[in-house]
């Protein structure tokens, strides 16, 4: 019974979608596999798993950090960082203030100080 769930599990597949230049790099090399006849007959699909197995030994953190580059996506970037904290960073404020034509952020609101040290009663001041 153990063996046919990891049977199952091993033939279960997944769709991924490639562009055009990533399936003609994909054939390509495809091709240049297949070219020694009676070794091995190799498809996408062989390449594409072989290498996705051994994607983390095949891309480190510049590549990763690259990867990111090319995807970034500003709203994402502070959907992240409002989720995370409670307030948005100096930086960025400062950012948001300049876009939206604000010189200055305000002051903190100072509560007024009382002119005259008598209490008035507000019933009879207004009669």
């Amino acid at each position: 019974m153990k063996n046919e769930i990891q049977t199952t599990k091993s033939k279960e597949q997944f769709r991924v979608v490639l562009d055009r230049d990533a399936n003609e790099a994909l054939e390509s090399f495809v091709a240049r596999l297949n070219q020694e006849e009676n070794v091995a007959k190799v498809s996408k699909s062989d390449v594409a798993n072989f290498v996705l197995q051994r994607i983390s030994d095949l891309l480190g953190d510049p590549e990763i950090a690259d990867i990111r580059a090319t995807y970034f996506d500003a709203k994402t970037a502070l959907e992240g960082i409002l989720k995370n904290k409670e307030t948005l960073p100096e930086e960025i404020q400062a950012a948001l203030l300049k876009h939206c034509g604000i010189k200055a952020t305000p002051k903190e609101k100072r509560s007024k100080k009382i002119s005259t040290p008598q209490l008035v009663d507000n019933k009879t001041a207004i009669a």
